[in-house]
């Protein structure tokens, strides 16, 4: 991976979503249709490419349920947060 694509700001709403960080309505009616909104949809839903094959939630090892009560969209503190600093822990 180059650093050119490690930093990214698509990167970065990708591993959000796959996080299972869910973004605020306001802000995904704002990106809507962006590169960054598909990004962010991807991780969430769990799909990612290894090479040319495409895979998906029930490829990966670990599953996280995706829907209800414990799903909330995140705060703009943790959203700035993980723009920043993509690969943290918290």
């Amino acid at each position: 991976m180059t650093t050119r694509n490690v930093t990214s700001i698509a990167l970065r709403f990708y591993l959000l979503g796959y996080g299972g960080s869910v973004l605020p309505r306001t802000a995904r009616t704002i990106l809507l249709r962006s590169q960054w909104h598909r990004a962010w949809l991807a991780g969430h839903i769990g799909s990612y490419a290894e090479g040319r094959r495409k895979c998906g939630v029930l490829d990966r090892q670990g599953h996280r349920y995706r829907k209800g009560p414990t799903c909330m969209p995140v705060s703009l503190a943790k959203f700035v947060h993980h723009m920043l600093h993509p690969f943290s822990e918290a």
